[in-house]
């Protein structure tokens, strides 16, 4: 199996080589690559898949990007060329709802709203809005419930 991975991803290289024929890449580099042998291929939100490129992974079956979002794929595209994709939703989920939470508490202290010796309890009697409940919108609203 002939496999493509982007050079910025960590550990990549100890990992891919013992799965097949590996390879790094520079996202700035792709458009000089061969893409035609390429069995699988492991990327980041710098990679731009459109059209044009899934059609020169005619060996392709399985794309991976490593990150959260998929904006910079062609998700109709790889479907029509019958190229498992997959996506690491909410890979960084549980961090971003951490930080949302701590920028809550931060603002609450510097406002004068609680003080760092206060209970826990004291958050009971304040109201928090999420908007949105994708991957991180329901672990920012469980950790306000947990309060």
């Amino acid at each position: 199996m002939k496999i493509l991975y982007d050079d910025n991803m960590p550990f990549a290289e100890d990992v891919f080589p013992s799965l097949g024929d590996a390879s790094a890449f520079n996202h700035q580099a792709l458009a000089d690559i061969d893409l035609a042998s390429v069995d699988a291929m492991m990327i980041r939100s710098t990679s731009k898949i459109d059209q044009a490129r899934v059609g020169q992974l005619s060996s392709c079956q399985f794309l991976a990007t490593a990150t959260a979002g998929y904006n910079h794929l062609d998700l109709a595209a790889l479907s029509a060329a019958k190229i498992d994709t997959f996506i690491a939703a909410g890979c960084n989920a549980t961090s971003v709802s951490e930080y949302a939470l701590s920028g809550v508490l931060y603002a609450l202290l510097a406002r004068g709203d609680i003080q760092a010796s206060d209970p826990v309890s004291i958050l009971q009697g304040f109201r928090v809005g999420v908007v949105g409940l994708g991957q991180v919108g329901r672990r920012v609203m469980a950790k306000f419930s947990a309060l």
